[in-house]
C-alpha cells in the first residue's frame, strides 16, 4: 500500500527528527519524501547567516549572506542526513534581487527575472557529497575570473571580493589558479567539477572554495 506519514518526534539532544512510516520500506523501494520547512538566517557563522561589511567609500553598510556547514551546521541551514560518510546531491535554487550575485557549489544553470523585479537563479545538481560541503554566497561582489585552468585547461578558476578591492585580487587568482594544477599533478586526481569560486567574506573564519567536495 502507499505510505503515509504517522507521525514524527525531534530530539533536540541528539539534533534526530524521528518520522513513523504506516509500514515498513521494503527492500530496493525508494520512496520520496518532501518536508517543508522555515529555516533561520543566523547572526552566528553557523549554517545559513548573515554577514556584513562597511563599503569604504561612502561608508554604507552592506549586507551578504554565506554559508558554514562544518562541522556539523548543515542540520542548522536544511533537513539532511547531516553525517560526513552519507552522500546526497543537492539542486539549489535562490530568489534574490538583482543587485546581487549568488554562488554555490555547481555553475549556474538558469537565471531568470521575476515579475517582483528579483531574480531566480538555479544552479546545476551537485555531484554526490557530504552535507557539510554545501555552500552558498548571495552577495553584491565583483570577481576575477581565469578560464583554462588545472592541468587540462578545463577548469573556471574566481576569486571574489568586495566591488572596490577587485583591484587586489590578482595576486589570489594567480595562488588558486597555480595551487589547483599543483594539486592535481601532485596527487594524480583529476578535479572533479568544472570551476572553482574563491570568495572573501567578511567575519569567516573557515576559508570559502565554494566547489571543495571531499
Amino acid at each position: 500500500g502507499g505510505l503515509t506519514v504517522v507521525s514524527t518526534t525531534f530530539n533536540p539532544d541528539s539534533d534526530f527528527f524521528t518520522i513513523i512510516l504506516n509500514r515498513s520500506l521494503q527492500v530496493n523501494e525508494q520512496p520520496t519524501l518532501t518536508l517543508n520547512y522555515i529555516g533561520e538566517l543566523r547572526n552566528d557563522t553557523d549554517g545559513f547567516y548573515l554577514s556584513s561589511y562597511i563599503r569604504s567609500s561612502d561608508k554604507v553598510r552592506r549586507y551578504l549572506v554565506a554559508s558554514q556547514m562544518e562541522p556539523i551546521a548543515a542540520r542548522r541551514a536544511l533537513p539532511c542526513f547531516d553525517e560526513p560518510a552519507l552522500k546526497a546531491t543537492y539542486t539549489i535554487t535562490v530568489e534574490h534581487e538583482q543587485q546581487y550575485r549568488v554562488w554555490s557549489n555547481m555553475p549556474i544553470e538558469s537565471s531568470t527575472p521575476q515579475p517582483n523585479s528579483w531574480q531566480l537563479t538555479q544552479f546545476q545538481k551537485t555531484v554526490p557529497m557530504s552535507s557539510y560541503l554545501l555552500a552558498l554566497v548571495i552577495a553584491d561582489f565583483d570577481c576575477l575570473t581565469q578560464n583554462n585552468t588545472g592541468r587540462f585547461g578545463n577548469i573556471t578558476t574566481s576569486v571574489c571580493a568586495q566591488s572596490e578591492k577587485k583591484d587586489d585580487l590578482n595576486y589570489a587568482l594567480e595562488i588558486a589558479t597555480a595551487n589547483i594544477r599543483d594539486f592535481e599533478e601532485q596527487y594524480q586526481i583529476n578535479y572533479p567539477l568544472s570551476k572553482c569560486d574563491h570568495i572573501a567574506v567578511p567575519d569567516f573564519d573557515a576559508g570559502k572554495e565554494l566547489s571543495e567536495i571531499y
